[in-house]
């Protein structure tokens, strides 16, 4: 089973998102982003103190769509956050782990 966190970003004017899902229980979760703008992106996962789990995304990107794959399956249940960065401008969401 795979569940989607969906993305929508205009960087232009404003930063815009819609969050399709905000939980995952699956081994897969895919994070899928559109950039109206291109930039320097970053795509990063923490748990409820702070402490980095891992960088998905770190890279200069340009406009398009884009979708990333991570596997959960070795991180213990709990409260994530994950975190968009694109040109300075910030989206954090939570996701919880059952």
């Amino acid at each position: 089973m795979k569940t989607k966190f969906l993305f929508s970003a205009l960087f232009i004017v404003l930063f815009a998102s819609q969050i399709i899902k905000a939980q995952f229980n699956v081994l897969n979760t895919t994070f899928a982003y559109t950039l109206g703008e291109g930039g320097n992106v970053e795509l990063i996962i923490e748990d409820s103190y702070g402490r980095l789990i891992t960088t998905l995304v770190n890279q200069k990107q340009i406009p398009g769509d884009y979708s990333i794959d991570w596997n959960a399956e070795n991180i213990s249940s709990g409260i994530y956050f994950y975190s968009l960065k694109v040109n300075g401008i910030l989206l954090v969401k939570k996701a919880i782990k059952y």
